[in-house]
Formats: structure tokens, C-alpha cells, sequence
């Protein structure tokens, strides 16, 4: 018997089942450790870190090769340089893709930074937002635990009746 939820992650599953609890989302503000803070302070932006389009590509291997050499070279060997020229394109643009990619992470992280040494100079800390899953209608959180020390004496058990002695086992 096939599950409409069947090919569906297993929260969605549950969700649907009734079984799971919905939770909302919280933002929630919390202060960052002066090792953090440090970090950031360090980070240094190098744009040169990335490499750019602007560096020359290397010819096609069918072209580097030469055609006196390519008629010398076996067939296989010939269809496989041919496989490799094609694939050459996207490889180019996959390329210039993660340089982009990577040029919009960084220029995020010199934002953030920014802001990071904004709020260290002005207020001498730094806040930010967390998102934190809160759950509906179920219990609040555990609560704290009993107030008075509570160790472990390995041998020694209480007594059962009321009279809360202590005897040894061994």
C-alpha cells in the first residue's frame, strides 16, 4: 500500500502523520565572543586571493597540437583531444561562474565585517540575529535542574523506610 507522502523526506511524513509538532521560527539576538570578534579583525580582504577571467586561456589542445602532429597521432587518441576541445567551453564557463560566485561571497564577508567593526567601535560588542525554531503548544523548556549539590558515592545507597540514613554496601 503506497503512502501519499511516499518519496517525500521523513519530516513531511511525520508532518503529515500528525506525529511531528509544527515549530515557527524566532529570531533572536545574541553577542558575539571577543574570539570572534578578533577573527573578524583579522580577516584581510586580497582581491588577488581570486583569480580572474582576465588571465590569458590556453589555446585547444587540437590547436596547440599542431595538424602535422595530429595526423601522426593514433585515431583514438585523435577522437578523445576532439572530446576534450568540446568540453573545453563549458568548463570555461563553469570557471567564470565560480569566480563570480566567489566575488559576491566576498564582497558579503567584507560587508559583514564592516558592520562587525562598526558595531565593536561604537558600542565596544557586537549583536547579532540568530533564527531559533520554537515549538507550538508542547511543553516550555526543561526545567532547571534542582538546586543543592548531588554526586555520586560509588557503595552507598539510602534506606528505603523514612528514616533517610545512609548504609554501605560493601
Amino acid at each position: 500500500m503506497a503512502s501519499s507522502v511516499e518519496g517525500r523526506g521523513p519530516a513531511a511524513a511525520a508532518a503529515e502523520d500528525g506525529k511531528e509538532k509544527p515549530t515557527k521560527k524566532k529570531t533572536a539576538v545574541r553577542r558575539m565572543s571577543q574570539a570572534e570578534i578578533d577573527r573578524w579583525i583579522a580577516f584581510e580582504h586580497d582581491e588577488a586571493d581570486i583569480p580572474g577571467a582576465e588571465e590569458e586561456e590556453p589555446p585547444k589542445l587540437s590547436e596547440a597540437l599542431g595538424p602535422e602532429l595530429m595526423a601522426k597521432l593514433p585515431q583514438h587518441v585523435r577522437e578523445r583531444l576532439v572530446e576534450l576541445d568540446a568540453g573545453r567551453e563549458e568548463r570555461v564557463a563553469s570557471r567564470a561562474r565560480l569566480q563570480q560566485q566567489l566575488r559576491e561571497e566576498r564582497e558579503e564577508m567584507v560587508r559583514e565585517r564592516e558592520d562587525i567593526l562598526r558595531q565593536y567601535r561604537d558600542k565596544g560588542y557586537v549583536e547579532y540575529e540568530v533564527e531559533v525554531e520554537e515549538e507550538e503548544g508542547g511543553a516550555a523548556a526543561a526545567p532547571p535542574p534542582r538546586r543543592g549539590r548531588r554526586r555520586f558515592r560509588p557503595g552507598v545507597v539510602k534506606r528505603a523506610g523514612g528514616g533517610g540514613g545512609v548504609e554501605k554496601i560493601n
